[in-house]
């Protein structure tokens, strides 16, 4: 506890001593941030991981990091060695800050995370960021989500991962990006062997022809290192999937595939479920948000009767009736190896559906933390009701610590809506079950710690 202590407080110092040279206003949220940390009883002083969140409850007068701030604690931790991860998502951090944040990890090279998601950066500060990934090859994640850096930002961003030979985790989810950046990345990654996720989702699209689609399939039939793939809001219809699905019968690499929030059809589920026959390493595939209906669950079944290596599927709001996720109930009676499966969002008010889900869960099957429903009896009919479980993502980007906690919630919430109404004795055995430590799909080992708030 003493080395604890003396190593926040030197840290406490120098950001004073920085803000008084600087003449910047110290923020007191950065000390009580850092004053948090100190009561951390998982704390390594050779491996801090510094959170200074713009949510963060200890936040004062909403008084979130602004660009003078965080030239201070550039300043600050310029010459620190033991700092592991920074995160300064949620801030009002503009391109003067990213710049102050780009001589920091040209200089420091113990910083192995960075998450700068939901500030105000722009193409001037993804500039900079990039000219400083040339010349770092100690960061390993970067996550500029919700960041509008634009197509020129992302121009510099591919330009920079063609140079930069330590990066593994990128994150330009909804940064506005183009066509144009969209096929830069996807042609680097062709030769970068370093990148093992990547999230690329909501650009800015305006092409019907699904050229991005087009030249990703092309990158995952030569890339051996990707293991994720999120691809959200990507405007991939049926053409894409089948691009995607061909390419991925040459692939042996990629684990995790989100597709969610797309424009995908029976059509294209046909191919994603022809792939799934051949394939034998993709373990994660996320369809929510798209339209498969009864037809496509009817090729889903087909690959999953076949497929044995397919441990999570996503298919909430997915336009299934019940033939469909009758079919889905059955497949789920032949493969063994599908644990995690999410159907909430569909029609899954029909008596019939709740049957042989009921019957799944019951028989233990599809556990209630690996699922998005639970079932219950009011009156000798069977009903679905939601548990506020969801597949987890960014496995790569996540904390080392970070757990699913939603199981406890999820049989609280089951408790409380089965005192409300006359249940079965199944379904309160059921709901008495002690929480079970999460056995979802176990993440590749991830690598970064948050200071939990």
């Amino acid at each position: 506890m003493a080395a604890q202590n003396t190593v926040i407080c030197d840290i406490k110092d120098e950001y004073d001593r920085a803000c008084k040279q600087l003449d910047v206003t110290t923020n007191k949220y950065i000390h009580a941030a850092l004053d948090k940390l100190n009561t951390q009883t998982d704390f390594d002083p050779n491996r801090l991981d510094l959170s200074f969140r713009g949510n963060h409850k200890l936040l004062c007068d909403d008084k979130r990091l602004n660009d003078d701030d965080v030239k201070a604690l550039v300043e600050c931790l310029r010459d620190a060695v033991n700092i592991y991860r920074l995160d300064l998502k949620y801030n009002s951090i503009g391109n003067e800050g990213a710049k102050y944040l780009s001589d920091l990890i040209q200089h420091n090279n113990s910083i192995c995370y960075l998450d700068l998601q939901m500030c105000d950066i722009t193409e001037d500060g993804a500039e900079n960021i990039a000219k400083a990934l040339q010349d770092n090859d100690s960061l390993m994640g970067l996550r500029l989500t919700g960041n509008k850096i634009g197509n020129r930002g992302g121009m510099h961003i591919a330009g920079a991962l063609q140079v930069n030979s330590g990066l593994q985790h990128l994150d330009v989810n909804e940064c506005d990006l183009t066509m144009e950046s969209i096929i830069a990345l996807s042609t680097v990654l062709r030769s970068n062997h370093n990148i093992l996720s990547i999230n690329l989702g909501r650009p800015l699209l305006y092409s019907v022809q699904e050229e991005t689609q087009v030249h990703l399939g092309q990158m995952l039939k030569i890339n051996r290192t990707l293991r994720e793939l999120h691809l959200m809001k990507v405007h991939v219809c049926d053409f894409g999937a089948e691009r995607l699905a061909a390419a991925l019968h040459e692939n042996n690499c990629l684990q995790e595939l989100n597709l969610s929030c797309n424009r995908i059809t029976r059509d294209g589920v046909r191919c994603l479920s022809d792939m799934l026959l051949k394939n034998t390493t993709l373990e994660i595939l996320d369809l929510s948000y798209n339209k498969m209906e009864d037809e496509g669950a009817g090729h889903m079944k087909r690959a999953l009767e076949g497929n044995f290596t397919l441990k999570s599927l996503n298919l909430k709001y997915n336009h299934l009736h019940g033939p469909g996720l009758q079919l889905m109930a059955d497949a789920l009676t032949i493969n063994s190896s599908l644990d995690v499966l999410y159907l909430w969002g569909n029609h899954t008010d029909e008596e019939e559906v709740a049957v042989p889900i009921h019957e799944l869960i019951i028989s233990g099957r599809l556990r209630p933390n690996n699922t998005d429903v639970i079932s219950y009896i009011v009156d000798e009919r069977i009903y679905l009701a939601e548990l506020p479980n969801g597949p987890r993502k960014d496995y790569y980007t996540q904390p080392i610590d970070y757990e699913v906690k939603v199981t406890n919630e999820a049989i609280v919430a089951a408790r409380k809506h089965a005192s409300r109404t006359n249940q079965s004795q199944n379904y309160t055995e059921l709901t008495n079950q002690q929480p079970e430590e999460d056995n979802q799909l176990t993440p590749p080992t991830p690598t970064a710690v948050e200071v939990e708030s």
